[in-house]
């Protein structure tokens, strides 16, 4: 097949999704917009021009990209346009000759519509243009369906964890002598951004109260956008805990996080919204304890108290004793079980021969 993806330059797990393709043999095409300073991804993925398209655009650049995206799926004879966010579901219109698969993100569905209502018509309009919708959870999979989402191939199919980078085999120690870090402090690590959808206020102010029983503990932040210390300090100061903060930048996903999360011995996750997060999966694949926010996403996946612990998204105190316990061994989370359902249940190579096998259905091909 030649299967092209509209897609952030940036995206680590679209880059992700067509290695595997490639790898199977298909050809590839990447249509994709990117910020400013995009991070480089292989270059053999990129067979076909990078096309620019800036976070702020005016109707008429988007119009010149539709046609320029037209003209290269036309050249290049591209049989599935994979697009990913309905955002950019504009780009369907390239279904005359090719067939579409639309990607819903989380915040398309669960969050933007209920911010902005204009969305909701411009959905119903894309979704009858795509020739198949997939999304990586089933609690996006209702919202879409709601907004107009077709019944009919309409999967729940996840890019999925590569257990070849995250597993339980990785070394131990290497983040934590890149950070300065002893084998004696205790770490807890949080991959997730600084937007306020994750609740960074909260895990900050729980330092003060965690430091009580383990005062040489480090909380360590990723920092997309180097905004931390702007928009956090004076919350720091206050707790008193600028010395229990560090601040990790912007990580490399393949070369760096797998040694995070594995030196971590607790990976926080407790955002106000979500959809399937990868950072808790990974985490899990590392056989590392993770504490997550009560939300709907998990619960046709893992079990509470089992796989994970469960808090709700906004109360200190309860995110606070559930580090404590589990950092005593009060609370002892079964790695193995929630490794296996990742291994199981949200595998690359599994997740994308899904969509593989998708791709041959709407295009009537038998593989």
């Amino acid at each position: 097949m030649r299967i092209g993806f509209v897609h952030n330059r940036e995206d680590i797990y679209c880059a992700t999704r067509m290695r595997y393709f490639i790898n199977k043999g298909h050809s590839v095409y990447s249509l994709s917009f990117f910020s400013k300073n995009p991070q480089k991804l292989q270059k053999n993925i990129y067979q076909i021009p990078l096309i620019y398209f800036p976070f702020k655009y005016s109707y008429l650049k988007r119009f010149i990209h539709l046609i320029e995206i037209i003209y290269y799926v036309n050249k290049y004879k591209i049989d599935v346009l994979h697009i990913i966010s309905i955002i950019n579901g504009i780009y369907s219109i390239c279904s005359i000759k090719t067939k579409i698969v639309l990607e819903n993100m989380g915040s398309d569905v669960l969050i933007l519509p209920k911010v902005h209502p204009i969305y909701k018509k411009f959905y119903k309009i894309i979704y009858k243009l795509s020739d198949a919708v997939i999304q990586d959870s089933h609690v996006s999979k209702k919202a879409g369906i709601l907004y107009g989402a077709p019944l009919q191939n309409n999967k729940v199919i996840d890019v999925g964890i590569d257990m070849k980078l995250f597993n339980s085999k990785i070394k131990y120690g290497k983040a934590r002598k890149y950070l300065g870090i002893s084998q004696n402090e205790k770490m807890i690590f949080i991959s997730r951004g600084t937007g306020e959808i994750y609740n960074i206020d909260v895990i900050i102010k729980t330092i003060s109260i965690v430091k009580k029983y383990y005062n040489n503990i480090k909380y360590v932040f990723c920092d997309m956008r180097g905004d931390f210390y702007r928009k956090f300090i004076d919350l720091i100061l206050d707790n008193d805990c600028f010395d229990n903060v560090i601040i990790a930048g912007k990580l490399n996903h393949n070369n760096q996080l797998p040694y995070f999360y594995t030196d971590s011995n607790i990976v926080l996750s407790v955002p106000s919204s979500d959809s399937s997060p990868f950072s808790v999966y990974e985490s899990m694949a590392c056989k590392t304890p993770v504490i997550i926010s009560e939300l709907p996403w998990y619960h046709k996946k893992f079990q509470k108290d089992i796989d994970m612990v469960v808090v709700p998204s906004r109360n200190v105190k309860i995110l606070s004793d559930s580090i404590i316990k589990i950092l005593n061994g009060q609370t002892v989370i079964n790695l193995n079980s929630a490794y296996n359902k990742v291994s199981k249940n949200i595998n690359f190579e599994i997740e994308n021969f899904k969509l593989e096998k998708l791709y041959y259905k709407i295009l009537d091909i038998r593989n």
